[in-house]
């Protein structure tokens, strides 16, 4: 009966953490504790950022004691397991996550996570698993407010007022085209000389 009740809720705690992305149960070998990966084995990041990976670790035996412990290949990622150290008797689970911190900079950089789950007793047995994390640039963006273009009516007389209005720059096409283009250029530009002075 219990066994029933353990496997119907890791089931529903697999559904519920997204199970397109879980895989079988792997166990530890010589022992009844099975590990279930919860994540893809890659993430993508921004450089600065965090992402965790997850396993829902099984007991269909005895009491065990379970070590979990993570390491990068680069070591500007940090690592940090939960929970680190715990205990899992008969037909028990536990969802255990470990959170990777990508470095800050400008150049994109990779690293491989190593993670060990050890029993510790009665058996002791490991099983390793590796998952990859690449942390990029952040995609650039535009401040929507920063730049303020003001379009449409602008002239020689109403160019000071639209500045003065908090426009960045000014679209003046009809005002400067309309009669000679090289006059009026000529004029426009000392006006704006004038306005930005």
């Amino acid at each position: 009966m219990r066994r029933a009740i353990l496997l119907t809720a890791v089931a529903v705690t697999l559904v519920l953490l997204g199970s397109s992305d879980t895989t079988a149960a792997t166990p530890i070998p010589g022992t009844p504790i099975q590990v279930a990966e919860l994540d893809p084995a890659t993430k993508i990041i921004s450089l600065g950022d965090q992402t965790n990976f997850s396993w829902v670790v099984i007991n269909s035996g005895p009491r065990y004691d379970i070590s979990v412990t993570a390491t990068a290949s680069d070591a500007g990622f940090s690592v940090e397991t939960y929970p680190a150290n715990f205990t899992l008797r008969r037909d028990e689970y536990l969802i255990v996550r470990v959170n990777v911190t990508a470095p800050a900079g400008d150049t994109a950089r990779s690293a491989t996570i190593r993670i060990t789950f050890s029993t510790l007793a009665p058996a002791v047995s490991s099983l390793q698993a590796n998952r990859t994390v690449v942390a990029r640039r952040a995609p650039a963006t535009v401040d929507a407010l920063a730049a303020f273009v003001a379009i449409g009516g602008i002239n020689m007389e109403n160019a000071g007022e639209v500045f003065a209005a908090g426009a960045d720059s000014v679209a003046a096409a009809t005002a400067v085209c309309r009669g000679d283009l090289a006059e009026n250029a000529e004029k426009f530009a000392g006006l704006l000389k004038d306005i930005i002075r």
